[in-house]
């Protein structure tokens, strides 16, 4: 007896598993013979993809460190015009054009609120281009909202 126990134990158990798969197999393949009908099968698979050409990094501050994930608009009264500024970069391979637009508007009757931006809808960037982008809120003389917010989305295509 060596230290794995008797080699012809575990020869047997090995023709044991062998001839369960085996049947096991065979089972299968005869059950989709005898129906006389193909098997269909359909799989959804979510996917994702990213291009890695286009990348445009959002910036807080000219000198590019910190990245910008919100902006604070301040105190505003009625019929006020208030700037503020991001800076652009196409840290990608590619050109493309960038535009904006207001979203997500809190409360939904908010939107009478307008936004514009110094770039132009044509406005390209070329790889490795820093932008300055200055957007302007425009708060109507009437309003009857207090507090608000909404969400700027910045689109690339090109």
């Amino acid at each position: 007896m060596n230290a794995l126990g008797n080699s012809n134990d575990n020869l047997t158990v090995f023709l044991l598993i062998f001839f369960l798969l085996f049947i096991g197999v065979l089972a299968l393949s005869s059950n989709h013979s005898n129906t006389g009908q193909s098997s269909n099968q359909s799989t959804s698979i979510a996917t994702t993809a990213q291009t890695t050409n286009a990348k445009l990094l959002i910036f807080n501050s000219s000198d590019h460190l910190h990245p910008l994930s919100s902006l604070d608009w301040g105190w505003l009264g009625l019929g006020a015009n208030i700037t503020r500024y991001a800076y652009l970069q196409n840290a990608g391979t590619v050109n493309f054009t960038v535009t904006f637009s207001q979203v997500n508007f809190n409360p939904p009757y908010a939107s009478t609120i307008k936004m514009t931006s110094n770039l132009s809808t044509t406005k390209i960037l070329m790889p490795k281009q820093n932008v300055t982008v200055a957007w302007t809120l425009h708060i109507p003389l009437e309003m009857n909202v207090t507090d608000f917010g909404f969400t700027i989305l910045v689109t690339m295509f090109g």
